[in-house]
């Protein structure tokens, strides 16, 4: 399970308590229906506009969205510490940056990060991320650069190690998310990581993605042990994950939840400059454990394939025992 770092929990809980929280209630309620339901997304996508548009709703951000995004994004950087492991990251960029959330997990994973730039186009966002980010005293979180642009409007990108785009492209019309991912990947110096929401539409998005850096000559560090066509989408389903997280009592209590945890779906990619260490099987969906076996359904260069690793295979079902969704088998 993800849990915020203690201090950055203890300021968004600062933050929150500048407003009643009875009053977050509603713009919780919208912005949960703008980021789930695929046609209210479309809408804001098509239209232009903001999906967070009052104070309120950057407050209900960070109570309720901020947890899941940072979850998601720390568990994708660890895998891609496992995927690419001779990666130093020195900088990053992250687009549609939000409260700084991509920063906070990167910095948590990548010990050696030293300067940031992070692009919003929300200046009250901006102001929120900065009074989070003042609650840690580290030196990079000293050198952040932070520029209120419209990601439709970026023309040039400096180069940076890293670059994130998280929840952010599939607000982008579609001729727009190409262009920006080729820049990003002319601006990379070792990785490109796209996040999305675990949905179809979310993930049409990161397999357009995936295809465009194949095509611009990446090498694909993640979820995808291959290159080839998507066995999933070559079937009409869609590739996603999942990461559990940490409820706060103020975030219970908006989501009117009873348990202290929610799993957050999502989709993603990494492209990488360099190749890392081959691996052959991606765990689709949750193991499903019997007694005395366990049955798989996995991802891989031939495409889909389902296997059994049963008590009689020793220390490989030891090690099966361990795995779960989203784990490299092989």
């Amino acid at each position: 399970m993800s849990n915020l770092p203690l201090d950055l929990k203890e300021a968004i809980q600062e933050e929150i308590k500048k407003c009643r929280l009875g009053l977050l209630q509603k713009p919780r309620e919208e912005l949960g229906s703008r980021y789930r339901e695929e046609a209210k997304r479309k809408a804001i996508t098509s239209s232009g506009a903001q999906f967070l548009d009052s104070q309120e709703h950057r407050l209900a951000y960070i109570a309720t969205r901020m947890p899941a995004t940072y979850a998601v994004i720390a568990k994708v950087m660890r895998e891609v510490k496992l995927r690419i492991p001779h990666l130093k990251l020195e900088s990053l960029l992250d687009l549609g940056s939000g409260p700084g959330t991509a920063l906070w997990a990167c910095a948590e994973e990548f010990p050696s990060l030293k300067q940031a730039t992070l692009i919003e186009q929300d200046g009250e966002m901006i102001q929120l991320g900065k009074r989070l980010l003042s609650k840690r005293q580290t030196s990079v979180f000293s050198h952040v650069n932070w520029q209120q642009v419209n990601l439709l409007n970026l023309a040039h990108l400096e180069p940076h190690d890293c670059i994130v785009i998280s929840y952010a492209l599939g607000e982008l019309p579609k001729e727009n998310q190409m262009k920006l991912i080729e820049m990003c990947w002319k601006a990379t110096n070792q990785a490109l990581i796209v996040i999305e929401p675990g949905t179809p539409y979310g993930f049409q998005g990161i397999l357009a993605a995936r295809e465009q850096l194949i095509a611009l000559g990446a090498n694909i560090a993640a979820p995808c042990p291959h290159a080839n066509v998507c066995p999933l989408a070559a079937i009409g389903d869609w590739c996603h994950f999942s990461e559990r997280l940490e409820r706060t009592v103020e975030h219970r209590l908006l989501k009117e939840g009873q348990l202290g945890y929610e799993d957050e779906k999502y989709s993603y990619i990494v492209g990488a400059k360099e190749k890392g260490p081959r691996y052959f099987e991606r765990i689709l969906r949750h193991p499903q454990k019997r007694t005395g076996h366990i049955h798989f359904t996995l991802c891989t260069q031939e495409g889909l394939k389902k296997t059994i690793v049963s008590k009689r295979d020793g220390e490989a079902y030891k090690q099966a025992k361990k795995l779960d969704w989203g784990d490299v088998l092989s």
